[in-house]
């Protein structure tokens, strides 16, 4: 099973970035992913066994973490995964303490996953060969409330999501 923990944006946020990627002038004929799927990858374990799952789940459960505003404000293309992300220059402390807690749960309990550092990015299109001409992207602000694990499938028509658990963090409002 292939596995991510990621945040999700609020439905007026996937909203927002899809009308803002629509926008976009893209080469070729890009795939643009349906903003059901938009997220933010904290931490990418990819394939594990069914056997690691519950304590996978387990580490999730156990982080309490503040809630936290994350601003994208620019569109990016990565060359190398030919896609075009909205991305942000923040990088909340808090959501890097919970990548480091995920990571150093998971570490101690002999679990694999991409060491990357978090660059937190919403990727709104795919299957860009070349790079586009990319405008200003007018800011916006989501609010991180929860996460998720979740189960990546490849078909066909892209990636099929499955949240395979969900977990709040504190609101210190």
């Amino acid at each position: 099973m292939r596995l991510f923990f990621a945040a999700f944006p609020d439905l007026d946020t996937c909203r927002k970035i899809a009308a803002a990627a629509r926008t976009l002038d893209l080469p070729g004929a890009p795939r643009y992913l349906p903003p059901d799927n938009y997220h933010v990858t904290l931490l990418f374990l990819g394939e594990v066994s069914d056997a690691e799952v519950q304590s996978i789940r387990e580490i999730g459960e156990a982080q309490r973490v503040e809630c936290s505003s994350l601003r994208f404000d620019r569109w990016e293309y990565w060359k190398d995964a030919g896609a075009v992300v909205a991305s942000s220059s923040d990088r909340p402390q808090s959501l890097l303490n919970l990548r480091a807690t995920l990571a150093a749960r998971l570490a101690q309990h002999g679990v694999s996953f991409d060491d990357k550092p978090l660059r937190p990015h919403i990727t709104v299109a795919r299957k860009i060969a070349q790079a586009p001409v990319l405008q200003a992207l007018s800011e916006f602000s989501c609010e991180v409330r929860a996460f998720s694990l979740v189960s990546s499938v490849t078909a066909s028509s892209g990636s099929v999501y499955t949240v395979v658990g969900t977990w709040p963090l504190l609101d210190t409002a």
